[in-house]
């Protein structure tokens, strides 16, 4: 960067003086460079129109304030090519001296000496100073200042052979006209270090969080550098440096206009992160709502964002997943994912950002990624689903494949945030993400598939080899009741006996025909079988159990059968452990829950509160399901049981 293009003269006069910093390399020019120079001065030299030409830039940061005196200033880049400008203005003060030409020579003089100085503060440039005063690029320059013939073996020397023998020639210009051309037609840039170290904070500002916070930030390093250049002119002297201030600033302030160019290329970039963070950490194979949890915990930890939410079709069984920064992540129950695939029932097939605003805000409350026209009742489900979420901002990108939605991600904040670079990253990766999703779900069917036919193999088997015990038991037992008199005793027993034979033949091929079926679902299983369970338990053991439950309840065959398990388990227990002679139990559907209340009225016939116990095989299987079991005494006598499992 370039604060200010000045001609050497303007660069060099004033009371001043550049040091090469120690870890700068010495004098290196050669040749080649030195050619290339005094060609270009010949050239401008001969040519009186010829416009200025520009040597390079050199770039300083202060050495140390004093109060008055000498301004010292570290030359940090560019000490190459000013070297070589003061060893050939000293070789044209030496030669305007030998030509009688002394006004030239005081010229030339205040521009490479502080005249009025004493010790070093009298060079305006001091070059590195090496382990020994042989190979030390001061002291050779010293001794050229001083009109002596360096010493030492540094670069300098052969710099000053070069020119010299140049200058030494018959056909070689005049020295006043060199020196005008030198002085006037060649120009540097000057720039301070501190221009340098504040343009990278504001570039960086403007791509990662805005054109406001970079211009602010621009701003704010003005107003630092006009101060420290009013300072530095006050205490110096120099009323000239208010033009390169103004100029400095203004080219500091307008960073941000020009860093809004790069930020396409940083969405771009910030796109292709995102996609292969998702190639690198999801995997399909592990199924849909696995996958989903991941997908909006990295969406949500890459736009540090408070709530991400996937909201994917509610019809066809998929999850609506959403990740919090303060409850982390979750599946939301089937009411609010209606409710929310309802908000967005107007969200068009394009990004769209939304940030509940003041009635005075500068922009839209709904703006569009394209230009197309937003539906009127957007604005409102949008404000409902931000009031939903907790959030004051949102973004949402449709999942779409070709033209069809298949869902939406929902990005949101709880501050005013809408920064377009993170929506244009969202839309540029919402194609994985659609993609990685869709495989989930594919894997997640075809393992439903197989073991579907699975189900049905094993189904197969079982009718072929396991029911057939049980029929030859049932005729058996039908056999009996035929040759046993309705008046006989043990008539009553047989005819039970023969019930509960059927009762068992009757499930078992129930169980087979779902199996052979490949269904996965339980509803029309769970109730039959657990009144029959009921009815049983009450036959054998005399116990009056006394049940409630719907006529369905909707389920998973998987869960069905682990309910099952838990009822006979509880109705054992009652009867092993208590002195219960009723119990009552109850099922019912509450909240995608399943939920199993059994008590019984073993205190009641005690007399005496039912003692503790832990269920711990009933505990486990409840959390391997995905629900609990609590214990109570609602009467602080018998023994409530509930067990909630999730369906």
């Amino acid at each position: 960067m370039e604060a200010a293009e000045a001609k050497v003269q303007k660069v060099l006069e004033g009371s001043k003086q550049f040091m090469v910093p120690h870890y700068q390399r010495p004098y290196s020019w050669i040749e080649k460079q030195w050619e290339v120079l005094w060609k270009d001065l010949i050239e401008l030299t001969h040519e009186p129109e010829a416009k200025p030409h520009f040597l390079g830039s050199i770039v300083t940061a202060p050495a140390r304030s004093i109060p008055e005196g000498v301004e010292k200033r570290l030359l940090i880049d560019g000490q190459q090519r000013l070297t070589t400008l003061m060893i050939l203005l000293t070789l044209l003060r030496d030669r305007a001296t030998a030509l009688g030409n002394g006004k030239l020579a005081d010229r030339i003089g205040d521009l490479i000496t502080n005249r009025h100085e004493d010790g070093s503060d009298r060079y305006k440039l001091l070059p590195t100073q090496g382990e020994t005063a042989s190979d030390g690029d001061r002291d050779a320059f010293v001794a050229l200042i001083q009109g002596q013939t360096p010493t030492s073996t540094s670069g300098i020397l052969a710099a000053r052979n070069y020119f010299r023998n140049k200058l030494l020639r018959t056909d070689a210009p005049l020295p006043e006209d060199l020196f005008k051309t030198v002085v006037a037609k060649l120009t540097m840039g000057s720039t301070s270090m501190m221009i340098v170290t504040l343009v990278h904070p504001v570039v960086l500002a403007t791509i990662g969080y805005g054109s406001r916070h970079g211009v602010a930030l621009g701003l704010a390093a003005c107003v630092g550098l006009v101060t420290a250049d009013a300072t530095e002119s006050t205490v110096s002297g120099l009323g000239s440096a208010w033009p390169g201030a103004v100029l400095t600033t203004c080219a500091l302030a307008l960073l941000p206009a020009v860093a809004l160019l790069a930020r396409p290329m940083s969405a771009l970039r910030r796109s292709m992160a995102l996609v292969d963070d998702f190639e690198a950490s999801l995997d399909p194979r592990r199924g849909l709502e696995a996958v989903c949890a991941d997908l909006v915990e990295r969406v949500r930890s890459r736009t540090q964002a408070d709530v991400v939410a996937l909201v994917l079709p509610s019809p066809l069984g998929a999850p609506a997943m959403l990740a919090s920064r303060t409850e982390g992540c979750f599946r939301v129950k089937a009411d609010v994912h209606s409710g929310i695939e309802t908000l967005l029932t107007h969200a068009p097939a394009y990004p769209v950002s939304h940030a509940d605003r003041h009635r005075w805000g500068l922009r839209d409350v709904t703006r569009a990624w394209t230009a197309d026209l937003l539906p009127q009742k957007l604005t409102g489900d949008l404000k409902e689903l931000a009031r939903t979420l907790g959030v004051r901002s949102l973004h949402i990108v449709p999942l779409t494949r070709y033209a069809r939605p298949h869902g939406h991600v929902v990005v949101g904040y709880r501050t005013q945030r809408l920064s377009q670079s993170d929506l244009t990253a969202l839309a540029n990766a919402a194609p994985e993400m659609l993609r990685v999703v869709e495989q989930a779900a594919l894997v997640d069917l075809l393992q439903e598939e197989s073991a579907g036919h699975e189900r049905a193999r094993i189904g197969r088997d079982l009718h072929d080899s396991a029911i057939q015990p049980y029929l030859a038991l049932k005729y058996a037992v039908e056999s009996v009741a035929l040759r046993v008199s309705p008046d006989n005793p043990a008539r009553a027993e047989i005819d039970m006996l023969t019930e509960l034979v059927n009762g068992e033949v009757a499930a078992l091929r129930e169980l087979i025909s779902a199996l052979r079926t490949g269904s996965t679902h339980g509803e029309s299983t769970l109730v039959p079988a657990v009144r029959r369970q009921v009815k049983r338990f009450s036959t054998l053991f005399g116990i009056h159990v006394e049940l409630d439950c719907p006529a369905t309840l909707p389920t998973t065959r998987a869960v069905a059968n682990s309910l099952l398990h838990m009822v006979n388990e509880v109705l054992n227990n009652i009867r092993r452990h208590t002195m219960a002679r009723h119990v009552s139990v109850k099922l019912s559907a509450e909240s995608q829950n399943i939920r199993l209340v059994v008590r019984d009225n073993g205190g009641t016939v005690r007399g005496l509160p039912a003692e503790d116990f832990n269920p711990t095989s009933l505990t486990e299987r409840a959390a391997e399901l995905g629900g609990f079991l609590t214990i109570s005494r609602p009467d602080d006598l018998n023994t409530e049981l509930v067990i909630q499992i999730p369906f």
